[in-house]
């Protein structure tokens, strides 16, 4: 397999799990359901992040802008589950 398959392989199955996850968190740690939903907004969020990041080599900023970039939308991530479970 070339190296290209396998890293969108692991990132299909890291995508996977973060949507278990998150399913898991939003039923309040009862079941898994509705994780196909999750899943597609994980793909969605990446393809954005990944435009964003393409976009951003495009015009020659500098690295830490792209390290911002990541670290807002995991942050954003982090305080919706979080917010999401405490609120409830």
């Amino acid at each position: 397999m070339s190296r290209r398959l396998v890293k969108i392989v692991w990132y299909f199955i890291l995508g996977s799990l973060i949507a278990i996850f998150l399913a898991w968190v939003s039923s309040r740690f009862t079941s898994i359901n509705g994780w196909g939903s999750y899943l597609a907004l994980c793909f969605l969020s990446a393809g954005i992040l990944w435009a964003g990041w393409h976009t951003l080599q495009k015009v020659g900023l500098p690295g830490w802008v792209g390290r911002l970039l990541v670290g807002a939308a995991v942050l954003r991530l982090a305080v919706g589950v979080f917010w999401f479970v405490c609120s409830s």
